[in-house]
């Protein structure tokens, strides 16, 4: 019976992924005593200063004005199309960014570790913006998961009261929160969408435009 285990070593700077040890490289005297090895390995970061460069971890870094962040390029890498085309493509270590804002950028970080921060309404906005901007796929969808799960339902319903009184002079007010054009594809693939009023439609296919 063949099996593979990963491996990470001080010297590999990738938490196990660039190095495997085969099953046939096991001593021989295990061989006949084990037919096969599950191994588990359950970890969380609860906090993890960045300004810090363990060197066990870290093998690249971010740079802002005074402040450096020191990280794994390799498990960036596997989130960002615009780190791999830096760290991996380009072969840098180091990347400047000097129009992010420290706190925010951090908040980027933290939203990448393995024990994630919680997108709230506190840093989604922040979240969204800095995902279009660094390629990260997995982290939008997990902003718009938030954006379904809260705002866009917090919308229908105004739009819903809004329209159950007439009012629609409201309902471009109401859209006007909608800031991204992927926030709009949310609200036109929901199930309510098709009961909404033309009037309010309309006023959807207007804010639309501004995305164009």
């Amino acid at each position: 019976m063949n099996g593979t285990l990963i491996c990470y070593t001080k010297e590999s700077h990738a938490w196990g992924w660039d190095q495997f040890l085969k099953w046939s490289d096991l001593p021989t005297s295990y061989n006949s005593k084990i037919e096969f090895i599950t191994v588990e390995c359950q970890f969380s970061f609860k906090y993890y200063d960045f300004s810090k460069n363990p060197a066990i971890f870290s093998d690249a870094s971010f740079k802002g004005g005074t402040d450096e962040y020191h990280i794994s390029k390799g498990y960036f890498c596997t989130y960002s199309k615009f780190f791999n085309e830096k760290f991996v493509k380009n072969n840098e270590t180091t990347i400047t960014i000097d129009d992010v804002k420290s706190e925010e950028f951090l908040m980027l970080l933290a939203a990448l570790l393995p024990d994630p921060t919680t997108i709230t309404s506190r840093n989604y906005d922040i979240l969204q913006n800095l995902t279009e901007k660094f390629e990260i796929c997995s982290l939008a969808k997990r902003c718009d998961d938030y954006f379904k799960k809260n705002q866009c339902s917090e919308i229908i319903e105004k739009i819903k009261k809004a329209e159950q009184k007439n009012d629609t002079k409201s309902i471009p007010t109401i859209l006007s929160t909608v800031n991204r054009g992927r926030e709009l594809k949310i609200l036109w693939q929901d199930e309510y969408y098709e009961h909404f009023e033309d009037i309010t439609k309309l006023a959807c296919a207007d804010v639309a435009f501004k995305f164009l």
